[in-house]
C-alpha cells in the first residue's frame, strides 16, 4: 500500500475499489478494515466508529511510532502489523456495496488506536453521527485514509455514475 497498490482480503473487490479511489484522490496510502467489529456502546454514545484489521501501511503510523509485528489473531502463526495512527488527524472513511454501484463516506478525526488480538489494529474515529453510520453504511470492508476527501470522493462518484451517500 505504501507503494501505491491497494491490498485487501477475502476477495473484497469493492473495498479495493474504495481504497484505490481514496489513494488516487489523496496521493497517499489507505487501509482497509471492518466497521464496528470492536465497537462498544460507549463508543457509539460518544460518536466513535471503529475500523479494525490486520493490514496497516507503516506510513500511516504517527510520528515516532514504529510498526510492531505480532502473530495472526494470537494463534502463534502468521504475521500481522500494528502501528498507532496520529490522534486528532482528519480521516475519510468510505465503503462500497458489493455491486460497486453505491458508495458511502464520512469524515472524522482519529480518537485512538488500540492493539487488539482479532484484527490487530483498531482505530477509533470521532464522527458526526455514529448511529447513522451504523444504520446506513454498507460494504464488507471499509477504506480509511488521512485527510477529508469527501468532496473529491463525491465528484469522482458523480463522474463514474456511482451513487454517493455522505453519512
Amino acid at each position: 500500500m505504501d507503494e501505491g497498490i491497494p491490498c485487501g482480503c477475502e476477495g473484497d473487490t469493492s473495498a479495493l475499489i474504495s481504497m484505490a479511489s481514496l489513494m488516487g484522490i489523496s496521493g497517499s496510502s489507505s487501509l482497509m478494515g471492518n466497521l464496528f467489529a470492536n465497537t462498544t456502546h460507549e463508543d457509539i454514545k460518544n460518536n466513535v466508529i471503529v475500523i479494525n484489521h490486520d493490514v496497516v501501511p507503516p506510513s500511516m503510523g504517527a510520528d515516532g511510532k514504529r510498526m510492531k509485528l505480532r502473530d495472526f489473531h494470537a494463534m502463534e502463526k502468521g504475521l500481522t502489523g500494528f502501528v498507532e495512527l496520529e490522534e486528532g488527524s482528519s480521516v475519510t472513511v468510505a465503503g462500497m456495496d458489493r455491486e460497486a454501484r453505491k458508495l458511502w463516506c464520512s469524515s472524522g478525526k482519529v480518537a485512538w488506536t488500540k492493539d487488539t488480538v482479532h484484527c490487530r489494529t483498531s482505530i477509533g474515529v470521532n464522527v458526526e453521527n455514529a448511529k447513522r453510520i451504523g444504520k446506513d453504511s454498507f460494504g464488507h470492508h471499509q477504506a480509511l485514509v488521512y485527510g477529508d476527501w469527501t468532496d473529491e470522493l463525491e465528484m469522482l462518484s458523480n463522474v463514474l455514475e456511482i451513487e454517493i451517500r455522505r453519512l
